[in-house]
């Protein structure tokens, strides 16, 4: 009995330690091994960059995503981000095919066969995770260095860009999605041999929300993959409109898809994002970013906190990590065209000080008890308290008006997506809103996918409350068609707001 009455009073206790003074369960910090951020490694005055990693760890983050080409030495990278107490996340490649006479003659889209590319990435990766993984090589042989072994082995980056704006060299890029999944499910099921528990992550899926790289065309090359030989998808939403707040409305689009289409359980890896640095002078590679895209440090920085914190506290997501790009500290990062979170002094710059704060609050006190809204979307503000005297004479004041601001925008493209020529076009929209029209343009070609359809009042707040989403369908010849959405915005505004997106139908 006395045993039973001790086990019930340590069972209470336990309770107790687990309640906060108000009586409510305290939010549960985020794992360090969910922030993380990118670096490039560099030797400058025989010191290997970067230097300041100890002040990412400090500050919440766990892990640092590098790109490992295989026949390069990774030891540097390992013991580097180890001592820093810092799990590597590789982005691993294959060298320039042998075809090439010299890596200088290696252009960076060259690739491989697919089934020659497969069996190298197979052997590579089952050679890396032998090394750096659980029980690997390199731990045995540094056992002053803190226990990092590698988890996550994203196999190639970005392989959905078009080969003629490919910027690494990784060389996994081919023009057809099935060719790429070859890879990937040769490089996973090696992995799984060595470590069973190894995460063989999707190399990073990009969207700029334009030119055929976008979530729907990341959806195509998801589709080419095998459901349930999925680990984890890589995402990189460098959709270039803050102001518009495509990313986390491109990242609900692409989670949505991938709930649908059998992947469901599978997490997203956001290992990379970023905006354009917005003064001029200093940088050299203008022509990658649209003016759109430019932002400046302080204010990317706020954005880039408030999305990893909505992406990591919003659990529809799926979301396992949040990596943006990128450190700094290497001696080209102040003359680069990307913001960095730190500078060449190793300074943390605007940017990097709201990224490294809220990383610091997620991993000590957790998400917030409610969740966060997606960047952009309007604050929720208190009703103001009017305080007046009255007046010694009943003169009137003359009438006044004002133009209401909205400010984010109440109608969201959510999918996107063409099968057989038939498109599907799903909407969210915001109470109050009215959806005029939605057409879809090619050159002079135009169909109407919705005319006018007032929708009343008490109609509007029911599918606000229950369902804000609205599908279109039409039938549309091959092409690269503009979907334009044509609404009235709520508040009383009486102008009309328009929303488009493009897609391509293919015969």
């Amino acid at each position: 009995m006395r045993a039973a009455r001790r086990t019930c009073l340590a069972l209470a206790s336990a309770l107790l330690l687990s309640l906060g003074a108000s009586g409510v369960a305290a939010a549960d910090p985020v794992s360090s091994q969910a922030l993380g951020v990118e670096i490039f490694t560099a030797t400058s005055n025989g010191q290997f960059d970067p230097t300041n990693l100890q002040m990412a760890s400090s500050s919440g983050l766990g892990v640092v995503r590098k790109q490992l080409i295989e026949g390069t030495d990774a030891d540097p990278v390992i013991a580097l981000a180890a001592s820093a107490g810092l799990r590597v996340a590789p982005i691993l490649g294959l060298p320039c095919p042998s075809t090439y006479s010299s890596p200088t003659d290696c252009p960076e889209d060259a690739s491989e066969s697919p089934s020659q590319a497969a069996t190298d990435m197979a052997n590579y990766v089952t050679t890396f995770a032998q090394r750096y993984g659980p029980n690997g090589t390199f731990w045995a042989a540094n056992p002053t260095l803190p226990y990092l072994p590698v988890q996550s082995y994203e196999i190639g980056n970005e392989p959905n860009m078009p080969l003629q704006w490919v910027a690494d060299n990784t060389h996994l890029h081919w023009t057809d999605p099935a060719d790429y999944a070859q890879v990937y499910e040769a490089a996973r099921a090696a992995l799984h041999q060595v470590d069973p528990s190894g995460v063989a992550v999707v190399g990073g899926l990009a969207d700029s929300a334009g030119d055929g790289v976008d979530v729907q065309a990341d959806e195509e090359w998801l589709a080419a993959l095998t459901p349930g030989t999925v680990d984890a998808v890589g995402y990189h939403p460098y959709t270039f409109d803050v102001s518009d707040s495509l990313m986390p409305t491109d990242t609900e689009a692409l989670r949505q898809w991938m709930d649908a289409n059998g992947l469901a359980s599978v997490p997203l890896d956001i290992n990379e994002f970023d905006a354009c640095e917005v003064t001029s002078t200093s940088t050299t590679n203008l022509g990658a970013c649209p003016a759109t895209g430019q932002q400046d440090s302080q204010t990317w920085g706020a954005f880039a906190a408030a999305y990893t914190e909505w992406a990591l506290c919003t659990p529809e997501l799926n979301v396992s990590a949040v990596m943006p790009f990128y450190w700094g500290d290497t001696p080209t990062s102040d003359g680069d065209v990307w913001l960095t979170l730190t500078t060449t002094a190793g300074s943390l710059t605007p940017y990097g000080q709201q990224y490294l704060a809220v990383a610091q609050t997620l991993t000590t006190v957790g998400c917030p008890a409610v969740p966060p809204p997606a960047p952009g979307s309007p604050p929720a503000t208190p009703p103001p308290t009017i305080t007046s005297s009255p007046a010694p004479t009943p003169t009137p004041a003359p009438a006044q008006t004002t133009t209401p601001t909205v400010t984010t925008t109440p109608v969201t493209v959510t999918r996107l997506k063409s099968h057989m020529r038939v498109v599907t076009v799903t909407i969210r929209i915001a109470s109050e809103t009215d959806v005029i029209a939605v057409v879809a343009r090619h050159g002079h070609r135009r169909v109407s996918l919705h005319r006018r359809r007032r929708r009343h009042r008490h109609g509007q707040a029911l599918a606000s409350r229950l369902n804000p989403y609205i599908t279109f369908t039409a039938r549309l010849r091959p092409g690269r068609w503009t979907i334009i959405v044509r609404f009235r915005a709520p508040a009383g505004d009486r102008s009309a707001g328009v929303l488009r997106r493009t897609i391509t139908i293919r015969g």
